[in-house]
């Protein structure tokens, strides 16, 4: 199964690679400064150490020489042969990839709960595609409201148009 997953992974984070590259959702900047820097650069490493971590994979099984097969569907055919004397380094990198990912993930969570208790920003609000928002009071639909848009330069102001009887 753990060939069939990491399969499977590895299809969704190209995926993944291909919709952030052209047309994915951009958010804006959680924060400014040193924070939006750390954001940017974890973001950046997690992206780094899961691809390396799916090439490691392929690496390793390639070595092992052993059939790789995706849920018993298909095989992947080695692309590269590896020799085996090497398996033991490539398992071992592939083994502290995962738990360096795992602590990024971990430290990711932490970052996001901060955000959200310490700084208030809605940062996790904002994760969630605005499902858990709180709906606009009743007096911007009186004010004749018809468009509300967050500043990108600076995500705690909002930009609101009304119709010309409104506000």
């Amino acid at each position: 199964l753990h060939i069939s997953f990491g399969l499977a992974f590895a299809g969704v984070f190209a995926l993944r690679v291909i919709w952030r590259l052209s047309a994915g959702r951009r958010l804006p900047p959680a924060a400014t400064g040193w924070l939006r820097a750390a954001g940017t650069g974890v973001h950046g490493l997690l992206y780094l150490l899961m691809a390396a971590q799916i090439v490691l994979g392929f690496l390793f099984r390639w070595a092992q020489g052993e059939p790789f097969a995706f849920f018993g569907l298909f095989d992947v055919p080695t692309l590269i042969p590896i020799d085996r004397e090497q398996r033991h380094s490539i398992g071992g990198l592939h083994n502290t990839v995962a738990w360096t990912i795992i602590v990024l993930a971990l430290l990711h969570a932490l970052a996001g709960l901060f955000h959200h208790y310490f700084l208030r920003d809605g940062v996790l609000r904002s994760a969630d595609g605005g499902r858990t928002w709180t709906p606009p009071a009743a007096s911007f639909l009186a004010a004749n409201v018809t468009s509300i848009a967050v500043d990108t330069a600076a995500p705690l102001s909002m930009w609101i148009g009304t119709r010309p009887t409104g506000v």
